[in-house]
C-alpha cells in the first residue's frame, strides 16, 4: 500500500475511500477480537485482490489477556520499561509516545494519520528526526491546508 500512496496520495478520492474502508474493516475485526495492532501504517498493509491484508503484529497487544504483556520476551531490559513505546513515529498515538497504557484508540489515531496521508500524499506529522515528529504529534498540530477541498460543496 505504501507504494500507492507515498508520493501523491490517492489521486482519486473514491479510491482513497475504498482502500480506507477496507483497512477499517480489518481493524474492526482485530478490535472485536480484543487485539490492538499498535503499528498501523501503509507499509504494514498489502493488497490481495480488492482486499487489504494487515501484517506485522510484533507490536500488537491482546487486551483480553493482559498477563501476556508481563512475560519477558528477551533479556533486553527496555522490554519491561518501554512496553507502550511502540510503533512508527509518524503514526504513533500520543499515549504511545508518552509510554502510557493504550487501547483501541491508539489504532484509531493511526487510522487518522493514514487517511491524511491517503489524501495529502504525506504524513500529518513530519520532522527531521523522530524526536521532532513526536513533539509535533503530541501537540497534535496538523496543517489541514495541505488537504484538497472541494469548494463547490
Amino acid at each position: 500500500m505504501w507504494t500507492k500512496c507515498r508520493s501523491y496520495g490517492f489521486l482519486c478520492p473514491s479510491l482513497a475511500a475504498f482502500n480506507f474502508k477496507q483497512i477499517c474493516l480489518c481493524v474492526e475485526k482485530l478490535h472485536r477480537a480484543g487485539i490492538v495492532h499498535r503499528d498501523l501504517k501503509p507499509e504494514n498493509m498489502f493488497f490481495r485482490g480488492d482486499k487489504v491484508i494487515l501484517i506485522d503484529f510484533g507490536s500488537s497487544d491482546d487486551l483480553t489477556q493482559p498477563e501476556l504483556r508481563k512475560m519477558k520476551i528477551d533479556d533486553d531490559p527496555k522490554r519491561l520499561t518501554h512496553v507502550n513505546f511502540v510503533g512508527t513515529s509518524q503514526y504513533m498515538a500520543p499515549e504511545c509516545v508518552r509510554n502510557k497504557p493504550v487501547g483501541f484508540e491508539a489504532d484509531i489515531w493511526s487510522l487518522g494519520c493514514i487517511l491524511y496521508q491517503f489524501i495529502a500524499g504525506m504524513c500529518p506529522f513530519r520532522g527531521a528526526s523522530d524526536y521532532l515528529i513526536f513533539r509535533r504529534s503530541t501537540e497534535a498540530k496538523v496543517n489541514l491546508d495541505l488537504l484538497p477541498c472541494d469548494e463547490s460543496r
